[in-house]
């Protein structure tokens, strides 16, 4: 059996990159060798296109991930190009690549990184889906887990580690939840160097791979139930039931409700900031919101050349002040205080953006940051508190409740990171286990 590849080797880009003062602020030539591996070797007997992947898509994904701003290291670039070209390319199964500076050293043409990956389905637990599926509705599992962020990753590993099997329901396309819009790498990972969402989120599925005692079902949930002798998941067609249940199912961006904001979604209206902060120089940026996140991204945005009007509904920024002084010092950034959205304007892409009192902005772009929402739409109201976040004891025990438990950002903790998201896991999957073995010894753990 024949395996194919496809490889682009030789490319040169002037990318932004480095860390040395004379680094900052220019541009640099760096050379790319890539090569995929294809899933399929279908093309060569149907000489069609659409069987194979095309050398310059490689390149261009490449190309507009350079484009998107300062890369402080080698190693951080080239996880972003292999998380692109495997988002956009599905027949790509695995990616190599050598990325190296060609001016950073006078006696090597060239440093830098290699890296190699493969897609993440080959880096998860257990897929269940088909004829494996039906038998586990009719399993009765050890632990449900709902969510495949952080908290569920780790509530996982922790029942693998206590002996115990976990069932894993998450509906994302990867393992890792909101870690894959974390585009700037994140500084506090305990026990880890900085390191961007997807690439931290593919570290810490992977460690679920070698673990049988845990199996992932990739849906959505559509309903829950849950009485003292146990709980259910419906999903699909199929219904998974279990002796417990960890809800993990973390926070989503609050949205502003208004028209355009939904029909423009990845036409001006961002997802995040830090993805294409180059891409954005000298484009004029509206975002929404006075919290951290949104001075944070206007002040991102504006080192990076972008004109940033800031739109806030209060007289005050609730940012904390540091931020609040640089925006006051920076005069790229331009605020509208006492001031809400009333609609995004545009046809094929974002126009303007209206404010209520009837004017419109012109705009390249849009970002909204006016916080979270927890993600309960499952969960029944006496179960969340005022915020709708879920409500648990010391034990992560949801209140009222026998076998359900929560963990993460869901639970409405003080600190939202992944390391509280982790230690919370951790608490409720101990204690869920702590149940099982209650109960295997006839007793109960309440």
């Amino acid at each position: 059996m024949s395996e194919t590849s496809v490889f682009v080797e030789g490319l040169v880009l002037p990318a932004q990159i480095g860390i040395n003062a004379d680094e900052i602020g220019r541009a640099q030539p760096l050379r790319l060798d890539i090569e995929v591996k294809l899933a399929s070797a279908g093309a060569a007997a149907s000489e069609a296109i659409a069987d194979t992947v095309d050398y310059t898509r490689v390149a261009a994904v490449a190309r507009d991930v350079i484009a998107r701003r300062h890369f402080p290291l080698v190693e951080t670039l080239a996880e972003e190009i292999a998380d692109a070209v495997l988002e956009a390319l599905p027949l790509v199964s695995e990616i190599s690549l050598r990325l190296g500076k060609l001016t950073c050293m006078a006696e090597a043409r060239a440093a830098g990184v290699a890296l190699r990956r493969v897609r993440a389905s080959d880096s998860e637990p257990a897929l269940l889906e088909g004829e494996a599926l039906a038998r586990a509705a009719s399993e009765r599992h050890e632990v449900l887990i709902l969510g495949g962020g952080p908290a569920g990753i780790n509530a996982a590993l922790r029942v693998a580690r206590l002996g115990r099997s976990a069932l894993l329901v998450d509906e994302g396309s990867a393992l890792g939840g909101q870690l894959h819009v974390v585009y700037q790498p994140m500084p506090d990972l305990p026990g880890s160097p900085p390191q961007t969402g997807p690439s931290y989120a593919r570290r810490i599925a992977a460690q679920l791979a070698p673990l049988g005692a845990v199996r992932l079902v990739r849906a959505r949930a559509t309903q829950l139930e849950a009485d003292d002798d146990g709980v259910a998941l419906k999903v699909g067609q199929a219904t998974l039931r279990g002796e417990t249940l960890i809800v993990a199912t973390g926070l989503s961006r609050r949205e502003l409700a208004v028209p355009g904001e939904r029909q423009l979604r990845g036409k001006g209206l961002l997802a995040t900031g830090s993805k294409d902060t180059l891409a954005l120089r000298a484009k004029h940026v509206a975002i929404v919101g006075g919290g951290d996140a949104a001075c944070e991204n206007a002040l991102m945005l504006a080192d990076a050349g972008a004109r940033v009007t800031l739109i806030h509904r209060r007289a005050r920024f609730s940012a904390r002040e540091q931020f609040v002084r640089a925006i006051a010092g920076e005069p790229r950034i331009r605020c509208e205080m006492n001031a809400a959205v009333k609609a995004f304007i545009g046809a094929q892409r974002l126009e303007a953006v209206e404010l209520d009192d009837g004017r419109r902005l012109a705009v390249d772009a849009a970002l909204v940051r006016i916080g979270w929402s927890p993600r309960a739409e499952l969960l029944p109201a006496e179960w969340r508190d005022e915020r709708g976040a879920l409500r648990v004891d010391s034990a992560g025990r949801v209140e009222g409740q026998v076998r359900v438990f929560g963990a993460g950002d869901l639970i409405g903790p003080a600190c939202l990171a992944v390391a509280t998201a982790a230690g919370s896991a951790a608490n409720a999957a101990r204690s869920a286990c702590a149940l099982l073995e209650a109960a295997s010894r006839g007793g109960r753990d309440d």
